[in-house]
């Protein structure tokens, strides 16, 4: 839940556009940007967290494979939006380079 919302502010409406679900119903998510920090180390707290209870589960990590795949999708998810304003530029440069190119 939390890298979703980490991914809101950049990743997410990327992502949506990329996928033809953009709109003005994206600008809702506007307000996130404000709050990126925070709501990063929210999110590398939760990821942190769910990486060391099943580190320490009884099963371990290759007994709980759902718990695996489900945090390392999260890991995943907040690294892109911890990195995306590294990226975030060139993507919507070239996505509207692209747009320009279908129109």
């Amino acid at each position: 839940m939390l890298a979703a919302l980490s991914a809101s502010c950049c990743i997410l409406p990327l992502g949506l556009s990329i996928l033809g679900f953009g709109g003005s119903w994206l600008a809702f998510l506007g307000p996130f940007v404000r709050y990126r920090e925070i709501i990063l180390l929210a999110v590398g707290i939760a990821v942190a967290w769910s990486w060391l209870r099943l580190w320490r589960s009884p099963c371990g990590l290759r007994g709980n494979r759902s718990g695996l795949i489900l945090t390392s999708i999260a890991t995943l998810v907040f690294l892109g939006a911890l990195t995306a304003p590294l990226w975030e530029d060139d993507v919507a440069r070239s996505l509207w380079e692209i747009l320009r190119q279908q129109s």
